[in-house]
């Protein structure tokens, strides 16, 4: 069952970060050296009590993690954006990281129609399966090129 994470599951979404970093295309995201578990944690936290929301399954296998904040340039325009998406590898071939976004997808727009955003940023890792976020109704935005 997908469900909202509560700050008591914070320590088990910390180890499934910790999974998820090793599979990171960034040299410098994957090296353990540059966490900070305090840092983390906290960041958890303030998402859990409202700053966004974290859907997970009952048996950690998956999370994802969406973070509100104001846009960069308009401070009084609130933006949803999606921070993490991770399925242990095991279960990528089945259900739970649709289902993940499923549940993704109607906070969201839950959040839009009540006001408290005004726009909701969704995104996939180049080497993951290719998803047509269009039949949501999202549009495409932007390509992100990084260099190391």
């Amino acid at each position: 069952m997908i469900r909202l994470a509560t700050r008591q599951d914070i320590p088990n979404i910390v180890e499934m970060i910790r999974k998820g970093s090793k599979e990171m295309t960034i040299d410098g995201l994957r090296d353990i050296n540059h966490h900070n578990e305090e840092y983390v944690k906290n960041l958890l936290f303030n998402i859990v009590i409202g700053k966004g929301f974290i859907l997970l399954d009952d048996a950690f296998k998956g999370m994802l993690i969406a973070a509100i904040s104001p846009n960069i340039w308009c401070k009084d325009v609130l933006e949803l954006r999606q921070l993490g998406w991770w399925v242990c590898p095991k279960y990528r071939s089945g259900t739970l990281s649709g289902r993940l976004w499923i549940a993704f997808n109607k906070k969201a727009q839950e959040l839009l129609d009540c006001g408290r955003v005004k726009v909701v940023y969704s995104s996939y890792r180049t080497n993951s399966k290719e998803v047509d976020f269009t039949k949501y109704g999202f549009k495409p935005l932007e390509n992100i090129f990084y260099r190391e």
